[in-house]
């Protein structure tokens, strides 16, 4: 039951009555509409309810309850009350032609309407309406003019964001299956929210799609918040970062800034990541990387170009910080004195921790002690496996050929130490790992490079 045109007809009609009270003898009711309303809704909602209680059990006998029953008869009041009304609304408009008949039958309304109009016209017309009215009109004709000019935009707008969002989608998805990533975008579109363009999409797991946000809260759906993990999170923000860097015209001409890219990556991504700001570095006019993890910097220090590199550090001071210099070359060698001291502390006292962070130890404290052994024959990044093919592959009068006899060892300690790291083993986290076994290969190790090797720094 629609309130507002009743209630304005009612009002109407009491408006009238006043007006003809002058001229017939006018005996109207007063109605109250809002209570009338009140036991319509009351009715239906007590009726739905039954309903709804017959489609659950359909076989029982569905009786009224009180509370029904009270409701219909005030309903019936309610409906009574209507009744009369509209019997006297019949009444007097019966009055009212037979007064109109009187009186020739004039009309009375349209001279009413002919009477306001030319007072709306004489309004129009005066010195201080006319100027307004014709300014309005102004720019009602500019506002159509520009909405036409945003309509032809808007449509040629639309043919350029499908084409570019098409290649835009195609480039994250290529990068999300570089970084191993088991799902991908679809339906990518650009949506227009409060007149500011944005990207909305569909995440697709197993060719299943789903929407950024549940359509409805309180119902458990798929959606971006409770199906990508934290990684996997990151892991699209990067791809989207480096596709828009790829379409990118000025991409020479601007400064990059990594921000700790690798946070909240998942372990087997850093090496696609390391490979991503590698390329970038070589388009960009400059790229700035900034991490708390050492190693990661470390594996981009080893590829990028070495005439335009520079490492920076933060170190605290009494009071704030500064900016200095880092010597990433020394930080190595601190580091492979923390390998070595992980390796004889597990010897000496068996294992404290997880087993797998002193397997880890193993082959960068080898690949360590040969770099400073015999500088300049290894060079940075390359691993252990490559070295015990230049040990293989050296001539007798070559310094590495000094190491022959330990090649079989090597190459034993190398193949148990791979299984840890992601770069050789993909379910590096999860290999079976045993402490007997372990401390066999850091005896082994710890033997082979003959004892640590101290540096003067």
């Amino acid at each position: 039951m629609t309130s507002d045109p009743i209630q304005k007809k009612i009002t109407v009609n009491e408006s009238l009555t006043e007006f003809w009270k002058e001229y017939i003898d006018v005996d109207f009711p007063i109605i109250s509409f809002k209570d009338i309303k009140a036991t319509w809704d009351e009715v239906c909602q007590l009726l739905v309810e039954h309903v709804e209680r017959k489609s659950t059990s359909p076989l029982e006998r569905l009786t009224p309850n009180n509370k029904l029953n009270n409701a219909i008869k005030e309903y019936e009041k309610a409906r009574k009350t209507i009744e009369n009304y509209n019997k006297s609304v019949r009444c007097v408009n019966q009055k009212i032609g037979g007064k109109k008949k009187e009186i020739g039958d004039a009309n009375l309304t349209l001279a009413e309407e002919d009477l306001q109009k030319l007072q709306n016209t004489k309004k129009r017309l005066s010195e201080t309406v006319a100027p307004l009215c014709t300014e309005y009109q102004k720019l009602l004709d500019e506002k159509t003019k520009l909405e036409g000019q945003k309509g032809a935009a808007r449509t040629k707008l639309e043919e350029y964001t499908k084409t570019f969002l098409t290649q835009y989608q195609k480039k994250i998805n290529d990068y999300l299956e570089k970084f191993a990533a088991d799902f991908r975008i679809n339906d990518a579109k650009e949506v227009f929210f409060g007149g500011k363009p944005s990207l909305n999409y569909q995440i697709a797991i197993n060719n299943v799609a789903f929407d950024l946000e549940a359509k409805d809260p309180s119902k458990p759906t798929a959606c971006f918040k409770n199906t990508l993990s934290s990684g996997d999170k990151s892991t699209l923000a990067f791809t989207f970062f480096l596709a828009r860097l790829d379409k990118d015209p000025n991409l020479s001409e601007k400064i990059i800034v990594f921000d700790d890219p690798i946070a909240s990556l998942d372990i087997h991504r850093k090496t696609s990541t390391k490979q991503e700001i590698i390329r970038i570095s070589d388009s960009a006019k400059q790229v700035i990387l900034l991490s708390h993890d050492e190693f990661f910097l470390r594996l981009v220090w080893n590829e990028v170009d070495k005439a335009t590199r520079k490492t920076l550090c933060i170190r605290r001071k009494d009071q704030g910080s500064e900016l200095l210099e880092w010597d990433i070359e020394r930080e190595m060698q601190g580091e492979y004195l923390e390998h070595y001291s992980a390796l004889t502390e597990y010897r000496e006292h068996g294992p404290k921790g997880n087993l797998r962070d002193v397997a880890r130890c193993i082959r960068p404290l080898i690949e360590t002690n040969l770099r400073l052994r015999f500088p300049g024959q290894f060079p940075q990044g390359e691993w252990l496996g490559n070295m015990i093919g230049k040990i293989r592959d050296s001539a007798e009068n070559q310094p590495l050929s000094s190491l022959k006899p330990f090649l079989n060892e090597l190459s034993e300690i190398n193949e148990y130490s791979k299984h840890f790291h992601h770069g050789e083993n993909p379910d590096a986290d999860t290999h079976l790992i045993q402490d007997p076994e372990l401390k066999t290969y850091v005896e082994r190790t710890l033997k082979v490079i003959g004892g640590v090797l101290i540096l003067e720094v």
